[in-house]
């Protein structure tokens, strides 16, 4: 009876280690899968993206693109110090949401009309 009830302890015990191991490796049915570590990009890296990405979808011109990245990095620093202030959740989502309103207000100023026309549209998108 010991015999079988440590054979069933050792099959389980089996069984976690094959699913887990080391924090890594996940192991299924034989087969290793290695979890991939994507490295975050960091913000700097966020506010090129964004510009190029901008920079693509509405054909920006090079003081377009420069002055959109300004504003980017100005609205992500303005945005860290909301997020690390003592107060309530919603009040940092509140005062993030205005912060974004009135840059994406200043980058429509910056924009051709039909070029506001294709922003709105992302930013709909984006939203949804």
């Amino acid at each position: 009876m010991k015999s079988w009830i440590t054979v069933a302890l050792l099959l389980m015990t089996g069984t976690v280690a094959a699913q887990y191991h080391n924090g890594e490796t996940r192991r299924l049915t034989g087969a290793t899968m290695q979890q991939s570590k994507k490295k975050s990009p960091d913000k700097e890296e966020l506010v090129d993206m964004s510009v190029r990405l901008l920079t693509e979808e509405l054909s920006l011109d090079g003081f377009q693109a420069a002055v959109i990245e300004q504003l980017l990095s100005e609205n992500q620093k303005a945005e860290e110090k909301i997020v690390v202030q003592d107060i309530p959740k919603e009040s940092k989502i509140e005062q993030i949401i205005a912060l974004r309103e009135k840059m994406n207000a200043k980058i429509k100023g910056v924009l051709q009309p039909e070029q506001v026309e294709k922003f709105e549209k992302m930013s709909k998108k984006k939203k949804k």
